[in-house]
């Protein structure tokens, strides 16, 4: 596994026209992800495995709360995705670091200690889009669904006008449907998040070409 990830991104990202294809580095990644997650998913045992080529790094790792791939760029980028659908994107740093945090205590089902650690980033970073997007869900599955709602439908990002669409458009929508159970909504949501971050990978890679 250690071996096919190092040449995937060896290969792709630091050939001849490595250079050329800088730009191009994002819109390869999905492919990594679905590939890593899909041969991890059949592990059982923890692991974690990673490589770095040039400026882009790649840790791949399975444990007791799913599996997951966190994938890193020289313009500070940085996603972490798990088989269920939940990714952090918000970039390096201390804020990152805290919604890390806050994720893997939310995926263990310990939703006050997630809900301190998202009030907490909150605090220091407003209105940012993991932290926001995470206390909503939190708070959702701590049945208070109106104030988990209204942190969704804060949901923006400056830079990322599609993937902010899509989770306030999903959340009035789910608002709508009081049958849905929290997990239902945590899937719906994750879908429509992804689906939004996709949207705006393409248009900048469209853009990029022109």
């Amino acid at each position: 596994m250690a071996r096919w990830l190092e040449k995937a991104v060896t290969k792709r990202f630091n050939g001849p026209n490595a250079k050329a294809l800088g730009g191009q580095q994002m819109r390869y990644i999905p492919t990594l992800f679905i590939l890593a997650l899909l041969t991890l998913a059949g592990c059982n045992t923890g692991v974690a495995i990673g490589t770095r080529t040039g400026n882009t790094g790649i840790t791949v790792g399975t444990g007791t709360t799913g599996s997951g791939v966190s994938i890193s760029t020289g313009s500070g980028m940085a996603v972490a995705v798990n088989v269920r659908g939940d990714f952090l994107y918000s970039g390096n740093g201390e804020a990152y670091r805290t919604n890390k945090k806050g994720l893997s205590e939310f995926l263990e089902k310990k939703f006050d200690q997630a809900r301190e650690t998202f009030e907490n980033n909150l605090e220091k970073y407003p209105d940012n889009p993991d932290a926001t997007y995470y206390l909503g869900l939190t708070l959702i599955y701590q049945d208070e669904r109106d104030a988990g709602y209204t942190r969704l439908l804060q949901y923006k990002d400056t830079y990322k006008n599609r993937i902010a669409q899509e989770v306030r458009w999903w959340a009035a929508y789910c608002q709508k449907k009081p049958e849905l159970t929290p997990e239902k909504i945590h899937q719906v949501m994750n879908k429509a998040r992804a689906e939004g971050y996709e949207k705006d990978r393409e248009e900048r890679w469209e853009d990029r070409r022109w």
